[in-house]
């Protein structure tokens, strides 16, 4: 799945409440508490042991179920990530961090989008204002070309941190115009040429917008050449550039 997102964690450790140490290893809770310490330090074959022999001394213990599923990813164990994750939600389906890490397990599989978006609207319904399953629907919602693509953008567009990012604004203009919102999506698509300062990328998509839902052909042209200008000596734009040459040759 194509994810314009890439900086946000990907693990529910912190939501997952642990005792204080010192509990001992023969108790769930000291088992969990030493699996996050070697989670800390990136040994995620230890913290797997720690999590399953927590589950074996308290199978119902939804903490342990979903450390076991973060851990069993972690070390390319998925069909035990999911069990685990599944397991958690059927004890307890009102957990924030089972819907989420069973959401985010379904996400990587393209066949299983429609099970990730129930399981995260879950996950976004017990914590309204979580930035990560935000933008774990929108991922979905947007390589599933959903209707739901554009409502969980505009949320995620009002936290500040995302306001004004370019990313964001780029991928909404795509869903508004799947949508057949060509004006929303003009607006969308100069909000992320602005806020990225003009990136090549953001001119091109603006220019093929111009030139394909609209009848200003002349800004078509515009934005096209702004975009050759912006790209001159840049061999990783040539193919972008061939074909922008090759239209403006059709548009004179």
């Amino acid at each position: 799945m194509r994810r314009f997102f890439k900086g946000l964690a990907a693990t529910v450790l912190g939501v997952i409440c642990l005792l204080p140490a010192g509990c001992g290893s023969r108790t769930a809770d000291g088992c969990l508490v030493k699996a996050k310490e070697y989670a800390d330090s990136g040994e995620w074959k230890e913290a797997l042991k720690q999590a399953r022999r927590a589950v074996e001394l308290e199978p119902d213990n939804v903490s342990g179920l979903v450390f076991r599923a973060v851990a069993s990813e972690k070390c390319g164990e998925r069909d035990l990530a999911l069990d685990s994750a599944l397991q958690a939600v059927k004890i307890n389906p009102e957990s924030f961090a089972a819907q989420y890490t069973l959401g985010r397990i379904y996400a990587s599989d393209p066949a299983r989008y429609a099970d990730a978006m129930n399981a995260l609207e879950q996950a976004l319904r017990l914590k309204p204002d979580d930035t990560n399953t935000l933008v774990a629907l929108c991922n979905v919602a947007v390589a599933m070309r959903s209707r739901q693509a554009v409502p969980y953008l505009l949320m995620l567009k009002q936290k500040p941190e995302f306001a004004k990012n370019p990313a964001l604004d780029n991928q909404l203009g795509i869903s508004y115009v799947r949508a057949g919102n060509f004006n929303a999506a003009k607006r969308a698509f100069m909000d992320a040429c602005r806020n990225s300062k003009n990136n090549p990328g953001m001119l091109y998509n603006m220019g093929v917008f111009m030139d394909r839902y609209t009848s200003s052909k002349a800004n078509a042209r515009g934005f096209y050449k702004f975009f050759l200008k912006q790209t001159q000596g840049k061999p990783e734009y040539a193919a972008a550039r061939a074909r922008v040459e090759a239209r403006l040759r059709q548009m004179n």
